[in-house]
């Protein structure tokens, strides 16, 4: 079976103005970091019309799925159900004309109890199953509908395939409310979230390419620890400083919770706080992130950054506390100073054979689902 591993990150903004007196209240209307033209492309994207019990009409399922009447549901009058199996593949795709090299936004309403299933969800891939586009997977929260995102650039493909379900064996269900596939002309310098519009215009960041993207991931990183060791004098030569952060930040954020401590406590294991704060705000940006544990004798030994870079079409592994990104993804019990290279983290040490000795003989486990999809 063909794994397939992509996603697209987009990014969505919003921005808005509140100016009140006694007499008016003026609102500026939002702003979004991407406009949408033109109309749906997905046909029958609400699956209402349907050839057959079993197959929605303009869609296709995987015609080798055994008694697909228990997977693939029609319910009439409610959301119709996409049921996994154990040895099976079970999913519905659509095939959609794109312009080449063109941004495009996929939204998905799906609610489920999918676990543990890294490639449950929706996949935008091309023609040829070659290349994932984007892909954005079920998460445990999606147990009320989540309206999954993904922006994804067609490269040079005048046609891609949607798919919505498992490409990967496994056991829960997927009720699929609503479905949509807009094109779209990106404004990458406004965000919805004032998280990530304060460290966008604060660092100058920049995602038009996968340098640029790579090194804007560094100085987020970057100042995300500058902001937790100075959160007991509450200054920051930079923006965002401290108090926009916890002013903007949810109330069960831990990033939040760590922005009260003083230095002691803070650089008290240090490189978890830095790993976790850092993904919660590379998460504002819709940027994909996912947490690698390395583990020796069921002890938990590093806490580890993963994310996606959409240009150059691949994960990252970061180690903020030592500075270090990893040149391999893969046995990282074996790695090498060869395949360790310096970045400015604002972690604590730059002690590779420190390093080296913490990873050795480690078991590695991803935490976070997947997403692939360009930040919006």
């Amino acid at each position: 079976m063909k794994r397939i591993t992509l996603f697209l990150a987009l990014v969505i903004a919003f921005s808005c103005k509140n100016e009140t007196n006694k007499e008016s209240v003026e609102v500026e209307a939002p702003k979004l970091s991407y406009e949408i033209l033109g109309n749906n492309l997905l046909l029958n994207s609400r699956l209402k019309n349907w050839d057959t019990d079993v197959k929605p009409s303009n869609w296709e399922i995987n015609e080798s799925l055994d008694l697909p009447e228990k997977h693939i549901v029609y319910r009439d009058s409610l959301n119709p159900l996409l049921k996994g199996d154990s040895d099976q593949l079970v999913y519905i795709k659509q095939k959609i004309n794109v312009v080449p090299d063109t941004y495009y936004i996929l939204n998905c309403e799906l609610k489920s109890n999918v676990i543990n299933n890294q490639h449950a969800g929706i996949i935008i891939s091309t023609l040829a199953e070659e290349k994932i586009l984007g892909e954005s997977v079920c998460q445990l929260k999606d147990k009320e509908f989540f309206n999954h995102k993904v922006v994804f650039n067609s490269k040079n493909n005048n046609e891609v395939t949607l798919y919505v379900g498992y490409l990967m064996p496994g056991g829960g269900q997927i009720e699929i409310k609503d479905m949509s596939l807009h094109k779209v002309e990106l404004n990458n310098r406004s965000f919805n979230s004032k998280i990530a519009q304060n460290y966008f215009e604060g660092l100058n960041l920049n995602f038009s390419n996968a340098e640029s993207f790579d090194t804007s991931i560094n100085s987020i990183i970057k100042h995300t620890s500058d902001l937790l060791l100075n959160a007991k004098t509450k200054d920051s030569l930079v923006e965002p400083n401290i108090n926009q952060m916890l002013n903007n930040l949810d109330s069960d954020s831990k990033f939040k919770s760590y922005l009260t401590l003083d230095e002691n406590e803070v650089t008290n294991s240090f490189a978890l706080k830095l790993v976790e704060s850092s993904i919660e705000v590379l998460d504002e940006f819709n940027i994909g992130t996912q947490r690698a544990e390395l583990f020796k004798s069921n002890i938990l030994r590093r806490t580890l950054i993963k994310y996606y870079n959409p240009f150059s079409e691949g994960w990252i592994t970061l180690d903020p506390y030592y500075n270090a990104k990893l040149l391999q993804n893969n046995n990282l019990e074996s790695i090498n100073k060869n395949n360790i290279q310096k970045l400015e983290l604002g972690g604590l040490s730059n002690d590779w054979n420190s390093l080296i000795e913490k990873y050795s003989e480690t078991i590695t486990i991803i935490k976070k689902e997947k997403l692939i999809s360009f930040p919006f």
